[in-house]
């Protein structure tokens, strides 16, 4: 009978393989908090400046200290002028360009179970081949229906 109906592993078995995949990548996920944020904050950076954003905040402060409505009409005027719409798609176009990189971390964790190697490339596996093109479709499908 319990060969037909083998027991679910307890929170206990659980955790410790947790514990054991953080610590196996944990400089894996110190280059890939590196990667992303320099990558993000680099490209973030050059928008804002490329499409002047920054000019906003002065007007921005200024309508928040007359008041919420103030601020929220600001925010709403500020929403439609073409900047902001441009810097609006070139900031998705950041998160999708990122997105293959998180998934570099299945590899990974492939390859510690089948006891193989690990490198830095096998972090930018999402970025290998057709994968790129799969999962970046992937983020678009879920954006699309997640907003």
């Amino acid at each position: 009978m319990q060969e037909k109906y083998p027991q679910k592993p307890g929170l206990d078995f659980i955790l410790k393989q947790a514990f054991y995949y953080w610590n196996r990548t944990l400089l894996f996920q110190v280059m890939f908090s590196i990667i992303y944020f320099a990558v993000f904050f680099t490209a973030f950076f050059f928008f804002v400046d490329y499409y002047g954003i920054s000019s906003y905040n002065a007007e921005l402060i200024d309508a928040f200290r007359k008041g919420q409505e103030a601020y929220l009409e600001q925010v709403q005027k500020m929403g439609t002028t073409e900047n902001v719409i441009y810097f609006d798609y070139a900031f998705s176009g950041i998160l999708i360009f990122l997105y293959p990189l998180n998934l570099g971390f299945f590899q990974i964790y492939k390859k510690i179970d089948l006891k193989e190697p690990i490198s830095l490339g096998d972090l930018f596996a999402g970025y290998k081949g057709l994968n790129f093109f799969r999962y970046v479709s992937y983020f678009l499908f879920g954006l699309c229906f997640l907003d």
